[in-house]
C-alpha cells in the first residue's frame, strides 16, 4: 500500500510538470518541397545519394507576414514524406533513407533533418519520414539550402521514380 502512495505521487509530479512546463510559440511552420529522380536499377548494395542544390526556402514569405527574424528562437524539423509523383511505387523498396540540410554558406556542415530506419516491408504508397532533434535556424533562415538525401534500397529500383520530398519545419518564437 505504501508503494502505491508514492507511485500515485510520482506520477501527479510527472503529469504536473508536464502541464505546468514552459513552451516555446510558434510563430509559423514552413514548407519546402524538393523534386529529385531516382534512377531504375539502383543496387540494394550501396548507399545512393542525390544532391540537391539551391534549394528555395522562402523564408521571405514567413518574414513578411509580420515576424521578424530576431523573434526566432529556434526552427525544428516537423514532418515530411516522399511520394512519388507519376507512377505508383510501393516505397518498400527503400531499406533506409536519411535527409541531411546544409547551408551553401558552409556546405560542410550537414545536420541530419529527417529519417526512417524501419520502412515496413510491403504496401508503403507514401513514404513518412520521422523528425530529427537538429535545430536547423541557421539553414532555414537563408534563401536557399542544400539536401543530400541518402537511400539505402532492399531491392533494385523497378523503374523511373520522379519524386518529390515534402517537409515541414517549426519556426519558434522566444519563451
Amino acid at each position: 500500500m505504501k508503494n502505491l502512495g508514492y507511485f500515485v505521487v510520482f506520477l501527479t509530479m510527472v503529469f504536473g510538470g508536464i502541464r505546468c512546463g514552459t513552451t516555446q510559440e510558434p510563430l509559423f511552420l514552413m514548407q519546402l518541397e524538393a523534386d529529385f529522380v531516382i534512377l531504375p536499377g539502383l543496387n540494394s548494395f550501396d548507399t545512393h545519394y542525390f544532391i540537391l542544390n539551391n534549394v528555395p526556402t522562402r523564408i521571405g514569405n514567413y518574414l513578411s507576414q509580420g515576424v521578424d527574424a530576431e523573434l526566432v528562437d529556434r526552427v525544428l524539423p516537423n514532418r515530411a514524406e516522399l511520394n512519388a509523383k507519376f507512377v505508383n511505387i510501393d516505397w518498400a523498396i527503400i531499406q533506409e533513407i536519411q535527409i541531411l540540410a546544409s547551408s551553401p554558406k558552409n556546405p560542410q556542415e550537414k545536420k541530419e533533418i529527417f529519417y526512417h530506419d524501419r520502412v515496413n516491408l510491403e504496401n508503403v504508397n507514401e513514404l513518412k519520414l520521422l523528425s530529427s532533434l537538429s535545430e536547423v535556424k541557421d539553414i532555414l533562415l537563408e534563401d536557399r539550402l542544400h539536401l543530400e538525401i541518402r537511400i539505402n534500397f532492399r531491392r533494385p529500383t523497378p523503374v523511373e521514380i520522379e519524386s518529390r520530398l515534402t517537409m515541414n519545419f517549426v519556426a519558434n518564437g522566444k519563451e
